[in-house]
């Protein structure tokens, strides 16, 4: 976590090194800890847990810069923002629901667990949670995005509060977990 907080204190020439190195030193200290250790088989709960990290870590930490760039950005000029954001989304959001679906399996073992044991409840919870994120996610992808791009001032602080919106789902959601 340090590593990351140099790489981002300031731009220096080997930000490009630091924030990955960061980044990949972060989920490494996931997969050695935890629920990654004990998912049989490792090979493969462990490539499912660091693409469930990376994309919710993606996800998560580009709304923040989003919503400022919504606020500081004339919309149309915003809209390139929220375009590239939307694009590299759909990859973090296909990432975390197959890598979840296959760790949910993993560690449920049959579909009887789902609702008797208490992994399988807090499951069920984070699979509605996400469904509402993503429901609202894809709002804003087919009606607010559009308008952004067609200049129209009050998308951005609707996207904004749709982004505010999205980030208490998703803190619900690492709760759940």
């Amino acid at each position: 976590m340090i590593i990351l907080l140099v790489g981002f204190a300031r731009p220096v020439p080997r930000q490009r090194i630091i924030v990955p190195a960061g980044v990949a030193l972060c989920v490494v200290s996931f997969l050695v800890t935890g629920h990654p250790v004990v998912a049989a088989p490792r090979w493969l709960s462990a490539p499912a847990y660091a693409l469930h990290i990376l994309g919710a870590a993606f996800w998560l930490g580009a709304l923040a810069p989003l919503a400022r760039s919504l606020s500081v950005l004339m919309p149309r000029d915003a809209w390139s923002v929220v375009a590239a954001f939307s694009g590299r989304a759909l990859y973090a959001v296909g990432a975390i629901v197959l890598s979840g679906l296959i760790l949910g399996a993993q560690h449920l073992g049959s579909w009887g667990a789902l609702m008797a044991s208490g992994y399988g409840l807090r499951l069920i919870a984070k699979g509605g949670l996400a469904a509402l994120v993503i429901a609202l996610a894809s709002y804003n992808k087919i009606v607010l995005t559009p308008a952004l791009a067609r200049g129209h001032a009050a998308a951005a602080g609707r996207l904004r509060a749709s982004i505010a919106a999205e980030f208490a789902l998703l803190l619900l959601i690492l709760g759940a977990a």
